[in-house]
This record gives C-alpha cells, sequence and structure tokens, in this order.
C-alpha cells in the first residue's frame, strides 16, 4: 500500500514537486524495496501488486528494475479515488486472486522493520489449522509512553487479537499493529460483509444527531458520543470506502478471526520527513549483521555504518588531516548518487541525497540534504536528536534539518533546526525555523 500524492503531506519538502514518497531512499535504497525484497524471499511468491494513487509512469522505472532484480511479476494498481485499505483490496480482489493464492501478505509502504514475513506466514498458517483465522497481524512492543500515537493490540495467550484500540486517549497496551498484515482469500468475503453492513447504517446526519442528543440526556459520557458521531459512515465523503483498521479489526477483535505474530526485531514509522535518518540507522545496523558488503570498508575516516553510492565523490585528502580532525563520515549516513564532498567535512547521522555537494570543511549532522543541494564551506547543518513520535517541545519543533531540493546555503553559516522549502538560497544563518 503505497498511499499516493493526497498523502505525505508530513513528508514534506521531501515529497514536493511530485515525488513518490515510497521511492525514497532509506537504507541506501527506495523505501519500498525492502518491502519488495522480503516479499521476494518468500518461497512460491507469485506475484506482487502496488496499490497507490500516484500515475503508474512515476513507478514505471523502478518496477522494471525489481522485476528484473527479483525475476518476480511486479504490478501497479491504481486507486482513482480513495477508498480505504480494505476498500482498495476488495476493488482490484480479481487481479489478486487471478492465481488462487493461498495467502496474501499486505505491507504499508511507510515502515521500516526486518519483514519477518516466512516466519509470519508459517504462524499464520499453523493459526488457520489450529483456529480458522482470516488473517494474521505483525504486533512490535514500543514504548508505552507513546503507544497511544498507534493502533494497540491486546491478545489472549494463544496470541488470538482480543481488543484493537486505534490510537486511544488512554493507555491500552504496548503492544501494536505494526501495519503488516498476512490474510487468508476469506478476508474478502469480510470486506463485502463489512461493505454491506456500512452502506446499511443509516447515514442520515439529522437522525445521527437526534440519536447523540439522546444519549446526552441519558447521562452518556460527552465524549464518547462524540467519537461515535465522528467515527461514523455520514461523513466519509467516499460511501464506498472500507478502512482496515477502524471497520473490520475494530468490530471483528473480539470475534477470534484474527490472531498477532510477535516481530521481536526493531519497527519505525516513516511518516514525517525526519523519519527516515532514524530508520536509515536501524537498516545499516542490520546490514551489519545480514549483509555487511553494502556498507562502505572500514577506513581510518568511516566511523560506524556508511553506505557511499559508487559513483560518489570523496575527496582523496580524506585521511589527511584538517584543523587537527580526521575529515569523517559516519556514523549512520548514506551518501547517494553523484555526491561531492569536499576535503575535512565531517559528516554523521545523515542522508546526503543524489547530485548533492558538500564543500571543504562543512559540518552536516542530523539532518537530509536535498537532491541537487549545496552545502558551502565552512558552513554547520545540524538537526537535533529526537526518536519521539512528539515533533514538538514547548512549541518548539525538535527533529532533523531538512534542506529541500535544488538549495544553496553560502559559507560559513549555521542551518539548526530547520526545514529549508526546496529552491532556497540561503546567506544567513537560520535556527529554529521554516525557511519559506
Amino acid at each position: 500500500m503505497v498511499g499516493g500524492p493526497s498523502k505525505g503531506t508530513r513528508f514534506r519538502p521531501l515529497s514536493m514537486e511530485g515525488f513518490p514518497k515510497p521511492l525514497f531512499p532509506v537504507g541506501g535504497k527506495p523505501m519500498v524495496y525492502h518491502h519488495i525484497k522480503a516479499c521476494c524471499e518468500i518461497e512460491g511468491m507469485k506475484e506482487i501488486f502496488l496499490l497507490g494513487y500516484n500515475e503508474e509512469k512515476e513507478f514505471q522505472d523502478f518496477l522494471q528494475q525489481m522485476e528484473k532484480k527479483f525475476n518476480i511479476k511486479i504490478s501497479y494498481l491504481h486507486e482513482e479515488t480513495e477508498l480505504g485499505t480494505a476498500g482498495g483490496l476488495y476493488k482490484f480482489r480479481e487481479q489478486i486472486l487471478a492465481d488462487g493464492p493461498e495467502s496474501i501478505f499486505v505491507l504499508h509502504c511507510d515502515i521500516a522493520c526486518p519483514f519477518p514475513l516466512k516466519e509470519m506466514l508459517a504462524f499464520h498458517r499453523e493459526k488457520v489449522r489450529e483456529l480458522g483465522i482470516v488473517g494474521t497481524l505483525l504486533g512490535s512492543k514500543v514504548n508505552p509512553e507513546y503507544s497511544h500515537h498507534y493502533g494497540c493490540l491486546v491478545e489472549d495467550d494463544q496470541h488470538r487479537l482480543q481488543h484493537y484500540a486505534e490510537k486511544p486517549s488512554t493507555h491500552v497496551s504496548d503492544l501494536i499493529n505494526s501495519g503488516v498484515y498476512c490474510f487468508s482469500p476469506k478476508i474478502f468475503d469480510t470486506i463485502k460483509d463489512t461493505a454491506a453492513r456500512l452502506q446499511s447504517e443509516n447515514s442520515d446526519l439529522p437522525a445521527y444527531l437526534a440519536e447523540a442528543l439522546v444519549s446526552i440526556r441519558s447521562g452518556a459520557y460527552l465524549p464518547n458520543v462524540a467519537n461515535k458521531l465522528f467515527r461514523s459512515n455520514v461523513w466519509r465523503v467516499n460511501k464506498e470506502s472500507v478502512r482496515l483498521e477502524q471497520d473490520i479489526l475494530i468490530p471483528l477483535s473480539d470475534k477470534s478471526q484474527f490472531c498477532v505474530f510477535a516481530n521481536n526485531s526493531f519497527w519505525r514509522q516513516i511518516k514525517n520527513a525526519g523519519a527516515p535518518v532514524y530508520c536509515n540507522e536501524l537498516y545499516l545496523d542490520l546490514f551489519a549483521k545480514t549483509n555487511p558488503s553494502v556498507l562502505a570498508p572500514k577506513a581510518p575516516n568511516i566511523r560506524g555504518n556508511v553506505i557511499i553510492h559508487k559513483t560518489a565523490q570523496v575527496h582523496p585528502t580524506a585521511l589527511l588531516t584538517c584543523a587537527g580532525r580526521l575529515q569523517q563520515l559516519g556514523p549512520n549516513v548514506t551518501v547517494g548518487k553523484n555526491v561531492k564532498i569536499g576535503p575535512g567535512v565531517r559528516i554523521s547521522h545523515s542522508i546526503i541525497l543524489d547530485d548533492a555537494e558538500i564543500k571543504d570543511r562543512a559540518c552536516v549532522s542530523w539532518s537530509i540534504i536535498g537532491w541537487n543541494s549545496i552545502v558551502g564551506p565552512w558552513s554547520r547543518v545540524e538537526g537535533i536528536t529526537n526518536p519521539t513520535p512528539d515533533m514538538y517541545v514547548n512549541k518548539i519543533r525538535k527533529g532533523i534539518c531538512i534542506v529541500g531540493r535544488d538549495s544553496v546555503i553560502a559559507p560559513e553559516l549555521i542551518i539548526l533546526n530547520c526545514i529549508v522549502m526546496p529552491h532556497k538560497t540561503l546567506t544567513s544563518s537560520y535556527t529554529h525555523e521554516i525557511v519559506l
């Protein structure tokens, strides 16, 4: 599920000018590459679909490369109107079910994790035999302090889903929905029944308001009444939409139709523009254990896990001292295609996108430098590490510094904790600002 142009506003400025968010590089590869690779490692995988609102041409080159690399059919399904996750699946059910699949994986694009799909499939098959379930959810543990940002899961001792709460106002569980599902084909019958139920619900607004008024007069808790009213089908722009979490998982969570498979490794959402830096670190740590050949060879000027594209140019004085310090890359750095890095540069915890240039003695940390952008000599671009879902502290944004594409930062400036829009030329320093 790759979304589309109507989504991703929190990913700006990186998603501006039509760049599809799923193709943004994380761990040295487009975000959705990791999903496709995990799917291709499953024995018997027949076909992969990308479902989203973008025009197919935006993914065409990438999909052709993936088909050639993994020798598997990959198709793009263009969703013209927003139908919800379940509604979108149901619309394309004939294509999805054409080869008679035993199981169907559904993965949201904006997440980073090792995707233990083979283990999840074995678990799902076992629970189908034992309990006759329809689907399996991947569950991950998070800090209880932040669990209310996600869909919270409650399971029994057989891992059957007993309760699902979408972004609850109070603590329900530190086990959350990870946005990865394994379904049996019967899920389409469940979606069909749910769509029929939603259509049959009273969609008359005055009737809903009258019911709410009666509830309030009888002493019902006002926030609960308001929540029920605003979650009702009457407010939907598209009456045919079916949401997977709210319309299927929540109502059916106590019907023993779903199980939860535990993810014992990392998991993180990629919602806002700063999240790729943290996810990049998670993937690089994973590669160090599972595929170290993709990382840059160890060298005096490289610290920790670093990916450098083969076309990037790192100045040959990398091993020389400069102002008493070595030029260093790392830890947690990805350097993109055709990037130029001058002498004496220091880069850590950052993503340098294609065709960018970091000039002499500049320093970049906790930042993303956009495509074709230039950081001038002796300038410093720095974000503030904040790995929590809460982006604002005391009304001040604290996070990764983002420099949009085709921007220029003049020499000897400090850009601290800022978001810089594309095509900007900065000639003075900025701190804690959105530079429009």
